[in-house]
C-alpha cells in the first residue's frame, strides 16, 4: 500500500500517454489504408495553396507599387502559404507512409480480438526446449478454441477460470529469447517490434490439465498462436 501511495501516480501520467499515442496514430493508420486518397488530398491541398500563395504575392506588389502601406500580417500569410506548399511538395515527393514498418499500430489495439472460435490449421514454430510429443502435437492440428466473456471451451470441454480473467499485455521482441531461447522473428511475423499476449487465469484444475488456448498471441484480425508446452499452434477465426 505505501508503494502504491508513493508511486502509483506515475501510472497515471504513463495510461494518459498512451491513450495520447492512440490518438495519433488512428489518423496515421487510416492515412496509411488509404494512401491514394490521402495523395489525392495532398494534391488538392497543394493547389489551393500555391494558388492562394500567388494571390497573396500579386496582391503585395500591387500594393507596393501603388504606394499602399503593406502589414507585416500580409507577410507571415505569404511564409505560411509558402510553407504549406513546400509541406505538400515534399510529402507527395517522400511519401513518407511508405516507411512505416508492417503493422503500425496494433501496438495501440485495445480491442478484444481474441474473442470468438478459433481452429488450429497448424504448427507456426517450436520452440528449443519444446516437451510435446510429436503425436500430441499432430492430434491438436484441426483442434478448435472458443473464447467468450465469461466462458473458455477446449478440446469440447468447458475449463474453469479464476474471476473469468484474460490477461492481455505487450509482448516485446526482447521477451522471447528469455522466455522461449528463440526469436520473434522465428515466429515468422516479419521485423515486429512485439505482439499482443493473452494469458488465461486458470482455476486449479484447469491449470493441472494445461488445455491449448491458455496463451496466445494475436497475429491479426483473423490469426492467433496458440502457445502451449514449447509449440506455437498457428489458429484461424472460424467462419
Amino acid at each position: 500500500m505505501a508503494f502504491m501511495a508513493l508511486f502509483g501516480w506515475v501510472f497515471i501520467p504513463i495510461i494518459l500517454l498512451y491513450f495520447l499515442l492512440s490518438l495519433v496514430a488512428a489518423p496515421v493508420v487510416w492515412a496509411a489504408e488509404h494512401p491514394g486518397l490521402v495523395n489525392a488530398i495532398a494534391v488538392g491541398l497543394l493547389i489551393f495553396n500555391a494558388l492562394v500563395f500567388l494571390g497573396l504575392i500579386r496582391w503585395r506588389r500591387r500594393r507596393k507599387k501603388g504606394g499602399e502601406p503593406v502589414s507585416w500580417v500580409s507577410l507571415l500569410a505569404v511564409l505560411w502559404e509558402g510553407w504549406v506548399v513546400l509541406c505538400c511538395v515534399a510529402y507527395l515527393v517522400v511519401q513518407p507512409l511508405r516507411f512505416l514498418p508492417d503493422h503500425f499500430g496494433e501496438l495501440f489495439s485495445t480491442g478484444d480480438n481474441w474473442y470468438g472460435t478459433w481452429t488450429v490449421t497448424g504448427v507456426q514454430a517450436t520452440t528449443p526446449g519444446c516437451s510435446q510429443p510429436q503425436e500430441e502435437i499432430d492430434a491438436l492440428i484441426g483442434a478448435s478454441v472458443t473464447y467468450e466473456e465469461k466462458e473458455f471451451y477446449s478440446g469440447g470441454e468447458r475449463w474453469g477460470l479464476l474471476y473469468m480473467e484474460y490477461k492481455r499485455v505487450m509482448a516485446w521482441k526482447g521477451d522471447f529469447p528469455k522466455q522461449y531461447g528463440m526469436e520473434l522473428a522465428d515466429l515468422g511475423v516479419g521485423d515486429r517490434q512485439g505482439l499482443w499476449c493473452v494469458t488465461l487465469n486458470p482455476s486449479e484444475k484447469t491449470e493441472a490439465a494445461n488445455p491449448l488456448g491458455l496463451k496466445l498471441y494475436e497475429l491479426d484480425e483473423d490469426t492467433v498462436l496458440l502457445y502451449r508446452k514449447g509449440v506455437f499452434f498457428k489458429a484461424e477465426r472460424a467462419a
